[in-house]
């Protein structure tokens, strides 16, 4: 049981490694590619939407906790919103290289701020699997590589997302490794919570309790 979850742990450190060399691949892609994997990500949903509802009928079935029940469904009418809520995301501008900024100093040095991705974000949340396609369509179109800590009544849900998540990055030649999906199985919160150099911003998405208690075990070094 130790050398699993060492392993475990092992597993999630590699992976944020491989984020950050991927990262720059991500933002270097112009625009319409960048929408292009929302848009394909949109279809994907639409095709295997038996699938989607097979995982996350096995999460139902599972859960214990029935006041969690609506926001763990999902269903024909909430994967056709998730679609169309991706290819929205495609049509806003793009995000990355805006000059927000121009000064000139007086020594005659000018100066620009540029809109740039924040490189990696980890996002802890509950329930809601349709978070994870957000979560996705959000991340690629700014460029920004996304660990997933969803709540383990969903994992099946999101499992099989993540993985049409991964398609969608392979038809832009783009590593599977820039969204990654932690297990429950896997002891996260030591490495994530203080992945210093690792993940550049870690939000804590859901209850006032989970929000408080990301505060409180992340650590500064």
């Amino acid at each position: 049981m130790r050398g699993q979850r060492k392993s475990a742990m092992n597993d999630l450190q590699s992976n944020l490694e491989k984020m950050k060399g991927q990262c720059s691949r991500l933002a270097d892609l112009k625009v319409a590619d960048r929408n292009r994997v929302l848009i394909n990500l949109s279809a994907l949903l639409k095709k295997h939407q038996k699938e989607i509802l097979s995982a996350n009928a096995k999460d139902l079935k599972s859960l214990k906790r029935k006041e969690m029940r609506d926001r763990l469904v999902l269903n024909p009418k909430r994967l056709q919103a998730m679609a169309n809520e991706l290819l929205d995301v495609a049509k806003l501008p793009d995000p990355l290289n805006k000059v927000l900024l121009k000064k000139r100093l007086k020594n005659g040095l000018n100066l620009q701020k540029v809109s740039v991705p924040l490189g990696t974000v980890g996002v802890i949340y509950e329930s809601r699997p349709n978070v994870t396609i957000d979560l996705a369509g959000l991340a690629i179109k700014s460029g920004n590589a996304l660990v997933l800590k969803g709540g383990s009544e969903a994992y099946n849900s999101n499992k099989i997302l993540v993985t049409l998540i991964h398609r969608a990055l392979k038809s832009a030649n783009l590593s599977t490794s820039l969204v990654y999906l932690i297990s429950p199985k896997e002891n996260w919160q030591k490495i994530l919570l203080n992945a210093h150099g690792l993940v550049d911003v870690l939000i804590p998405r859901g209850s006032e309790y989970l929000i408080d208690w990301v505060r409180k075990n992340s650590r500064r070094q």
